[in-house]
């Protein structure tokens, strides 16, 4: 399975978070998944919440745009958000990283 999907106008992404991180960052793409580092506990769902805010960032789009569709529980998830020309780019930039 590919690490991203697009489906009309959204992205469908595959990730693996590690929570508790000394920082958020997205370190690329490895083992067919996006991994993202978050600086937040899997606690009462703030690791989920860092994960929204950090792909909002760097995807430059509105927060409540972003849903996690697939393992709101787990380290693995699904995450869907807006295609567009910023979140093209950086599928592109990440997609080199891959490993």
């Amino acid at each position: 399975m590919a690490w991203y999907t697009r489906e009309g106008e959204w992205l469908l992404l595959a990730i693996r978070v590690t929570p508790g991180s000394s920082k958020s960052a997205i370190e690329g793409v490895k083992e067919g998944m996006l991994r993202i580092k978050l600086n937040a506990p899997p606690v009462d769902g703030s690791a989920n919440k860092e994960l929204i805010h950090l792909l909002s960032k760097e995807m430059k789009t509105a927060k409540s745009t972003i849903a996690i569709v697939a393992g709101e529980n787990a380290r693995t998830k699904r995450v869907r958000l807006p295609l567009t020309p910023i979140g093209e780019e950086k599928i592109k930039e990440w997609d080199e990283t891959a490993q």
